[in-house]
Order: structure tokens, then C-alpha cells, then sequence
């Protein structure tokens, strides 16, 4: 099906990631990429390697100097992978990874949750020189939060501290994307 999309639009290639994860519980290989690989994605941003400059497409290689090009007139701008979103996510990311086999006992989705939890950690950080593809891909990935935030439920006991917990991030990201975002403007 990924296949046929890409003849539709060529943004569809982002899904085909989806087509190889299961929700089969993870190996001790699949463990160590899981941990190694948004550490991987930081330490190419850091170092300034930019993967997708490496590909010899042709078609790539004029996007990504369009982006260059809007970067440089100020239309676009580098992501802030360092930011608090960014940092609660990988927060979120690796205590769940740490809990997964005791979430996976009451919640069979989760190894397939936190591999495409993992995608999207890693297109945030990889494609952070383009801000738009770094957005769009993560974003894309990341809707697996609204179901990982709420299983943690199932790795800390008392249960009641991880509602207390979970209520009080909500209300916080929530507001915090009414901040950002300029959902509610208070003008005089």
C-alpha cells in the first residue's frame, strides 16, 4: 500500500518504516537499538552531519536547496532539538523503554508504540536542519504519545500517583501548546 501511495506523493515514503514493526515483544538486539538510536540521532546534530545530504538523489539534493535557500532569506529556521517538548518526550521515551516488558503484561501494543515512538524521536532530530520535514515527519510518528503517555499507568504502583502524575503533564502540555501556538490570544 506504501508502495502505491509514494506514486501519489512522495511524502508517503515516510510511512514505509511502519511496514517492517511488529508487536511482537523486542529482542535483546532490538533493545540496545532502541536505546542507542535517538543518542545516535543527537550525536549527528551535534556533530553537524545532516543524513539526508548524504543521499545522491537528485530530487532530495534540490530540496534540500530550496530549504537552504529559505533558510538563509529567513522563511525557515533550524528546529531546537534541545527544547523542553523535545527533552520530556526522550524522557517519556526511555522510561518506557526501561518499563516496557512490565507495561506489555497489561498492554500488548506497546512494543510497536515505543518503535514508532523511537522513529519519531529520531526524524525530530535528524531532519532539525529543515524545519519543516522535522516537524511534519515527527509529528506524523508522535501521535503514539496520546496512547504511551497513558500506559505508563501500568508501570509505576500506586497507580493513583501516575493518574496524579499523568493529570498534572496533561494540563501542562496542554497549556503550554495553547502558549506556543497562540491558540488563545488575551488582547486589550
Amino acid at each position: 500500500m506504501v508502495l502505491v501511495a509514494v506514486f501519489f506523493h512522495y511524502s508517503a515514503l515516510l510511512l514505509l518504516p511502519l511496514v517492517v514493526l511488529g508487536t511482537q515483544p523486542i529482542t535483546t538486539l532490538w533493545r540496545i537499538v532502541l536505546f542507542v538510536a535517538p543518542l545516535f540521532g543527537y550525536m549527528l546534530y551535534i556533530m553537524g552531519i545532516d543524513p539526508l545530504t548524504l543521499i545522491p538523489i537528485p530530487f532530495f539534493q534540490d530540496k534540500m536547496e530550496f530549504y537552504e535557500l529559505s533558510k538563509e532569506r529567513g522563511l525557515e529556521s533550524n528546529l531546537n532539538v534541545f527544547n523542553l517538548m523535545a527533552m520530556f518526550r526522550l524522557g517519556v521515551y526511555y522510561f518506557v523503554w526501561w518499563k516496557c516488558d512490565e507495561i506489555y503484561k497489561e498492554y500488548k501494543w506497546i512494543y510497536l508504540l515505543l518503535k514508532i515512538l523511537c522513529i519519531s524521536i529520531c526524524s525530530y532530530i535528524i531532519f532539525a536542519r529543515f524545519a519543516a520535514l522535522g516537524t511534519r515527519s515527527s509529528e506524523l510518528y508522535g501521535v503514539v504519545d496520546i496512547l504511551i503517555l497513558p500506559a505508563t499507568i501500568y508501570a509505576v504502583r500506586p497507580e493513583w500517583v501516575v493518574r496524579v502524575v499523568l493529570a498534572v503533564v496533561s494540563i501542562g502540555l496542554f497549556a503550554m501548546n495553547i502558549m506556543v501556538n497562540k491558540l488563545l490570544l488575551f488582547e486589550v
